[in-house]
């Protein structure tokens, strides 16, 4: 329906700023660099000085995945315009973060398909990833290569596999080097969330020793994955450090806290693909995802998924973290597909959950998602967006509660077809007819 929509109305996933004046641009160079080499034999060389005031491709258009396998293979599709293969990047990278939430599922062992699908879908279709599509593709690796090394992560630590790891590791670094440094950082929180779950929290426990050995052969993985990408990330880091951009005090420099409207808006964002004003958080959690998040922080138990949440969320609310996350720079939280990840994990972790409520707990969700979206309709002042959301949000827990009394009725089709329904909303949503985000 949303392509139906795109086609009456003459629209295409190539937004008016960015996406045109760079993303476009960089993809369309890629193509002719391509074409040069394999079909007209004349090379067009490796440094060009088009290129800002001159500037060799690789550094230039790293960032832009000029050496990305997906943008490389959608480039290679000669027949298609290069309008087309743009939109084929687009699909393919989309396909990729539904693809990388079932590997890790797979390697984390959820090996539930249903719970795994209605995750899937939750995490590609949520607000973030949507909102990137058609403004930045290439923000879109960011998405499917996290999933990717925490799979790297968990193959090591549950089968003692080396290679993933260092094959993703290298993968990332060889699509783009702000990807991985924004996928490192998160990845060692993973790990370190991990570690403190065994020590401290989960039974048996582990030792120090033990735990200490893990964490630096992932670290020794990690670096064989470096290495093997040097010859594109020495020349990158060191056109990185020659940037002005870099250390720019733009932003949230040495302020503390961001502006009270951030966290006015905060909470809309939650299950609203919307974009928070000024600093790139994009959250937008599919409305199915608010049945786990409310049983996983309203009982026991999956100590980790709640302490990788709430560090996520404490994360999004200090402007110091989204510098970090920045390359140093001014503060953005452009990481925060990663929040979103382990929301949308949420369905497969606690899906044995949702499938024995008590009495007590459809009662609990229904007033919380009253109470939630009463008070985001409250502090929105009543705009048609949080009360579409809000609504959404309730009948979405109704459906799945009262879905609960009739015994014939398959639990897990019905997560999938609400996980579905978000989808449309959040595709709607961004791409309607009255939607200025693409052309």
């Amino acid at each position: 329906m949303v392509i139906c929509d795109f086609c009456t109305n003459e629209k295409e996933f190539l937004w008016l700023s960015d996406g045109v004046y760079q993303h476009f641009v960089s993809f369309d160079y890629l193509c002719q660099y391509l074409r040069s080499l394999l079909i007209d034999h004349h090379p067009m060389g490796f440094f060009n000085f088009t290129l800002g005031q001159g500037a060799d491709i690789l550094t230039a258009l790293g960032s832009y995945d000029f050496c990305d396998p997906v943008s490389l293979i959608a480039a290679l599709v000669f027949p298609l315009t290069r309008l087309q293969r743009y939109t084929l990047m687009i699909f393919l990278k989309l396909w990729l973060v539904g693809l990388s939430f079932i590997v890790y599922c797979r390697a984390s062992e959820r090996e539930n398909l249903t719970a795994v699908l209605s995750g899937a879908i939750a995490y590609t279709f949520s607000g973030v990833v949507l909102y990137v599509v058609a403004r930045h593709p290439n923000f879109i690796n960011w998405a499917y290569f996290f999933p990717l090394l925490l799979s790297g992560v968990e193959l090591y630590d549950r089968r003692g596999r080396r290679l993933p790891l260092i094959l993703f590791v290298f993968l990332n670094l060889l699509t783009s080097f702000y990807t991985f440094y924004i996928n490192a950082v998160l990845t060692v929180l993973y790990v370190l969330v991990c570690s403190f779950c065994r020590l401290f929290l989960e039974s048996p426990r582990s030792s120090w020793k033990r735990e200490l050995k893990k964490d630096l052969s992932i670290a020794a993985l990690f670096a064989v994955g470096i290495l093997l990408s040097s010859f594109i990330l020495l020349p990158t880091l060191h056109a990185y450090l020659n940037n002005p951009r870099v250390m720019e005090n733009a932003g949230y420099a040495a302020s503390v806290l961001y502006d009270y409207e951030y966290y006015r808006f905060l909470p809309e964002a939650l299950f609203e693909p919307y974009f928070v004003p000024g600093y790139h958080t994009v959250l937008g959690f599919s409305v199915l995802a608010f049945i786990p998040l409310t049983l996983l922080f309203t009982g026991k138990g999956h100590p980790r998924l709640k302490i990788l949440l709430l560090v996520s969320f404490v994360m999004l609310c200090l402007p110091f973290v989204g510098r970090i996350m920045n390359g140093m720079s001014y503060a953005t939280n452009r990481w925060s597909y990663a929040f979103v990840f382990y929301g949308s994990f949420s369905l497969v972790e606690l899906y044995d959950e949702m499938k024995n409520l008590s009495r007590a707990e459809k009662f609990r969700l229904l007033i919380f998602a009253a109470a939630f979206s009463l008070i985001v309709l409250i502090r929105i002042n009543f705009r048609i967006n949080p009360l579409f959301t809000g609504l959404f949000l309730i009948v979405t827990v109704l459906v799945f509660v009262l879905s609960r009394t009739f015994k014939k009725v398959e639990i897990g089709r019905v997560a999938v077809c609400l996980a579905l329904a978000g989808a449309v909303s959040g595709l709607f949503y961004l791409f309607g007819q009255s939607r200025q985000l693409c052309r």
